[in-house]
């Protein structure tokens, strides 16, 4: 699974968990960072995701 699928999947799942869209966007960008630094085709696992999670900065821009 490629980084956009696994972010779609993030956002997704952080939104059926009724979380806040920022982070649910967090959670997903976690997810899809995770994706990124696992070799091959291995499993991302929560921990993996957990890890980067505390990384995620979210800032918006151009609110007006």
């Amino acid at each position: 699974v490629g980084a956009g699928d696994s972010f779609l999947a993030g956002l997704v799942l952080g939104l059926a968990r009724g979380q806040h869209d920022r982070d649910a966007l967090a959670y997903g960008m976690a997810t899809a960072a995770a994706a990124v630094a696992t070799y091959g085709t291995a499993v991302v696992t929560q921990e993996d995701v957990r890890k980067l999670l505390a990384e995620v900065k979210c800032t918006t821009i151009g609110a007006g």
